[in-house]
């Protein structure tokens, strides 16, 4: 106020991108029920045990964050499936018209030892009663699934220097260009693909 002049010395634009997540193995899964529904890892375990009497979702006791190649047909014709009716119908459609994203980060055969990461079979495209915590659970694996081969999320990000009274200020904006994956990110930080955020 006193100077009444911001000056800028440097303005940088760089277009970013970050790639989709990984599948989930059991302990990601654990960190995740436990920061979005409060479940401790016992409790993912058991939900995620009986989703698998039940053949809804694949081995849960697995390491692995990765699938083999011979499981990419499972993995199309699940979500061709799931793309006939229900809540993710849309987002399923939209994926097989841009094309699923199965590269090296999801599929590598080399990475697999007695189990693959943990995914929803093809029966979890039928509707099936299950308590509210088991669809709790099933919902992310699905989630995680669809977030996996979806397309990068893209932003801009500008950096300035500006100067005033001395000071020197350096925050750096962010603007989504494409949402890609993290559209669906369950997650309070997205980006909002209409504004600026100030991230520094």
């Amino acid at each position: 106020r006193k100077e009444g002049r911001v000056t800028v010395q440097k303005m940088e634009r760089k277009e970013k991108s970050e790639s989709p997540p990984q599948l989930y193995d059991l302990t990601a899964l654990q960190r995740d029920a436990n920061r979005l529904f409060g479940f401790t890892a016992k409790q993912t375990l058991e939900y995620t045990q009986s989703l698998y009497e039940k053949k809804l979702v694949t081995y849960p006791r697995t390491d692995s964050r990765y699938i083999s190649d011979d499981l990419i047909p499972d993995v199309k014709k699940f979500i061709k499936l799931i793309s006939e009716s229900g809540k993710y119908s849309d987002r399923a459609k939209n994926l097989l018209d841009k094309g699923l994203n199965l590269d090296s980060r999801i599929v590598d055969n080399t990475k697999i030892s007695d189990h693959h990461a943990l995914l929803p079979t093809l029966n979890a495209a039928q509707d099936i009663s299950l308590s509210e915590n088991e669809s709790k659970v099933l919902d992310i694996i699905i989630n995680r699934l669809l977030m996996g081969v979806d397309s990068k999320y893209r932003y801009t990000e500008t950096s300035y220097e500006f100067w005033c009274e001395d000071i020197t200020y350096d925050p750096v904006f962010r603007k989504a260009v494409d949402m890609g994956w993290k559209a669906y990110c369950p997650n309070a930080e997205n980006d909002n693909a209409q504004s600026l955020s100030l991230i520094h």
